[in-house]
Formats: C-alpha cells, sequence, structure tokens
C-alpha cells in the first residue's frame, strides 16, 4: 500500500510541476514584453505586474513540488518553462527558432524524459 501511495504523491507532485513550468514560461514571456521599452515606467506596467504574479504563482507551485522529490520534478520545471518560453515567443513575438535551437529543445525533453524514469534500484 505504502508504494501506491508514494506513486500516487509523486504523480501529483507531476502535475504541478509542469503548471508550475507554464507559469514560469508565460511570466516569462510576459518579462520580455514589459521589457520591450526600458524605462522607468516599467514599475506601473501591467504586463510587468502581470509577468511578477505568474513568476509568484509558478514559485509557489515550484515550492509545493519538490517536497521530497527535487531530484527528479526540478528537471521538469526546468524544462517545461525553458520550452514554454520558446514556444510562446515563437508564437507570439514571430522570433525565429533555428534548427539548432530546434535540436536543443528536443534534447531539452529528452533529458527531462532521461531524469524523471523511476528507477527503483537507486
Amino acid at each position: 500500500m505504502r508504494g501506491n501511495d508514494n506513486r500516487r504523491g509523486f504523480s501529483n507532485n507531476i502535475i504541478v510541476a509542469i503548471a508550475a513550468g507554464f507559469l514560469l514560461g508565460i511570466a516569462a514571456l510576459f518579462a520580455k514584453l514589459a521589457m520591450s521599452e526600458v524605462s522607468l515606467l516599467i514599475i506601473i506596467s501591467p504586463i510587468a505586474w502581470m509577468a511578477l504574479l505568474l513568476a509568484a504563482a509558478g514559485f509557489l507551485l515550484m515550492q509545493f513540488a519538490l517536497q521530497g522529490y527535487v531530484s527528479k520534478i526540478m528537471p521538469i520545471i526546468t524544462g517545461v518553462s525553458i520550452i514554454v518560453a520558446i514556444v510562446l515567443a515563437f508564437i507570439f513575438l514571430n522570433e525565429t527558432i533555428a534548427y539548432v535551437k530546434w535540436l536543443g529543445i528536443f534534447l531539452v525533453l529528452a533529458g527531462v524524459f532521461g531524469l524523471t524514469i523511476n528507477n527503483e534500484k537507486y
């Protein structure tokens, strides 16, 4: 019974980690939008505040997800947040993504998958 509870807890942490990664990736997009014009008015910019709120929510979810599974959860959060930021920048900001960057996205996904495989021997 204990093993099933442990797996269920880990599965919940993975879902929360993916949500945290999405929020942090979206926050990165909003931060880039807010910093497109450099001035002191960034303090009152609604886009900057949205980036701050999304980053704070992502950080809180990240703290919740990291309970007990840091070595398996942190790669998911960082990988998802990077990929979400790149894809959203491609879609909404019309940034170009070279083939080398697509290869990098694939390698990040492969690395996240490789680090989160449940290996009972260790």
